[in-house]
């Protein structure tokens, strides 16, 4: 059984993490992101004339979607999402014994918590929010 997972929330500042997934222990089957940001239903790349093969899904889906994968990478992204917000998301999934891959910058008191709930309901949390995954994308045209 591979180790599927979703990424939230997904925006354009996000595609070097579809680009890059094998820096992950696991394989990106889901993206989802807020209806209002406007990638609903668009393959992630399609801003880039990227083909990834990944069709962005409406928040409103998380729930049932955390039923089908094993862990969720929580995303920076670059309109703003409330830092609360994400920390209840990161409940949620830990709730429904996910692992938790944090890849943005959250408050102290927010990590003490979902560490400990992490290991009550064993599962993984890696809070990493300065994460090493290559920022390129590479492209056939040159600035001149």
């Amino acid at each position: 059984m591979s180790n599927s997972s979703l990424i939230f929330p997904y925006d354009m500042s996000n595609i070097s993490v579809l680009l890059h997934k094998n820096q992950f222990n696991c394989s990106i089957d889901y993206v989802i992101s807020p209806a209002s940001w406007g990638f609903i239903s668009k393959d992630a790349g399609h801003i880039f004339g990227i083909q990834t093969n990944k069709i962005v899904v409406d928040e409103k889906n998380f729930d049932s979607i955390i039923e089908k994968v094993d862990t969720v990478i929580l995303l920076d992204s670059k309109p703003i999402f409330d830092e609360f917000e994400i920390f209840l998301y990161a409940i949620k999934s830990l709730e429904k014994k996910k692992n938790v891959i944090c890849l943005r910058e959250i408050k102290q008191n927010y990590i003490e918590i979902l560490k400990n709930a992490s290991r009550y309901y064993g599962v993984d949390f890696i809070f990493d929010w300065q994460h090493s995954v290559p920022t390129i994308v590479s492209s056939n045209y040159k600035i001149i």
